[in-house]
Order: C-alpha cells, then sequence, then structure tokens
C-alpha cells in the first residue's frame, strides 16, 4: 500500500504492538536499538526513536534504548516510534513531519 497524503494530521498516541508487516529492528556494536517500518495510517516511513524532534518527557523514556546492550536473553524493549513520512498532511500547522501518530514498538532481543 502507498504513501496516502490525503490522511489528516492528528497528534495521537496509536496502541503499542509488536513489529508488523514491513518492519525491522536493528541493534549495533553499542546497543543503540531501532526499528523502522510504514506508519500504520498514513504507510509513509516511520521510526524509532526519533532522538532529535522529542519532547523532555519523551526523551527520557527514549533513551532507556540508548548505549545499553540487551541485559538478557529474550529481552523485550519498548521504542518509541513515529511517523516520519515528511509530508505535510492537512491540519499540521507547524509544517511537515509527519501524520501526527506515534505508538510504542515491542522489540524481543
Amino acid at each position: 500500500m502507498g504513501h496516502d497524503k490525503k490522511v489528516k494530521f492528528v497528534a495521537e498516541r496509536l496502541d503499542s504492538g509488536n513489529l508488523g508487516p514491513g518492519w525491522s529492528a536493528q541493534i549495533d556494536e553499542e546497543g543503540v536499538v531501532t526499528v523502522s517500518g510504514p506508519c500504520p495510517v498514513c504507510h509513509g516511513d516511520a521510526y524509532g526513536p526519533v532522538l532529535p524532534n522529542l519532547q523532555a518527557a519523551s526523551l527520557t523514556e527514549s533513551l532507556l534504548v540508548v548505549g545499553r546492550p540487551p541485559s538478557e536473553p529474550d529481552e523485550v524493549r519498548r521504542i518509541r516510534a513515529e511517523c516520519c513520512c515528511g509530508a505535510k498532511h492537512s491540519g499540521d500547522e507547524d509544517g511537515g513531519s509527519g501524520c501526527g501518530r506515534w505508538w510504542y514498538v515491542n522489540v524481543r532481543l
């Protein structure tokens, strides 16, 4: 399914879940975990954590995944992901960073 730029901008949290179709997770040698895939609403690019764009409260939540290798086998991490499609969706008065949706993705390491 292609990117639907007709979806209206709404800043809202979606239900959290596991990695869905088209999503992948990566962990680097420093233990930084990232996820990427299609936005479940507008189907544009989405990823997480999005550290540069986070507000202070959310930054604390996302820093839990940075620079920390898995502490035990099958550890599950909760990563904040958001739509980062870059399109200007109608209703977005700040100018084109995505459709406004964000959610947590559970990643089993």
